[in-house]
């Protein structure tokens, strides 16, 4: 596929269990206006299903709300932002505590 042949694209990242996440939907501006970009959504969420997930999730700019509510039919949820960029205090990680807290969270049997 040549760089002008592509129509869209939309990337899925999972945690392994049952979350998933649309990290990208993007579709190219001479396609857009034809439901691919909903067509898109709706694949990964069919994908995401199957793995086994239970919800799909998505972080938008305001602008994308009336595609990825209304079109797609996300419904709205709280969530955080943590700009790692501005952090002034970076925590030490104490890898037992990071283990033991790994640990109580996995399913023993993967």
């Amino acid at each position: 596929m040549t760089a002008t042949s592509w129509w869209g694209f939309a990337n899925v990242l999972w945690d392994g269990l049952v979350h998933a996440w649309i990290q990208d939907v993007m579709v190219a501006k001479r396609r857009r206006g034809h439901d691919l970009g909903t067509e898109l959504v709706a694949r990964s969420a069919d994908g995401a299903s199957a793995a086994g997930c239970e919800y799909l999730h998505v972080d938008f700019e305001d602008e994308l709300r009336p595609f990825y509510i209304d079109a797609c039919g996300f419904r709205p949820a709280s969530a955080g932002l943590l700009a790692l960029a501005s952090r002034e205090h970076h925590p030490t990680l104490d890898p037992d505590r990071l283990r033991a807290d790994l640990d109580a969270v996995i399913d023993p049997r993967l």
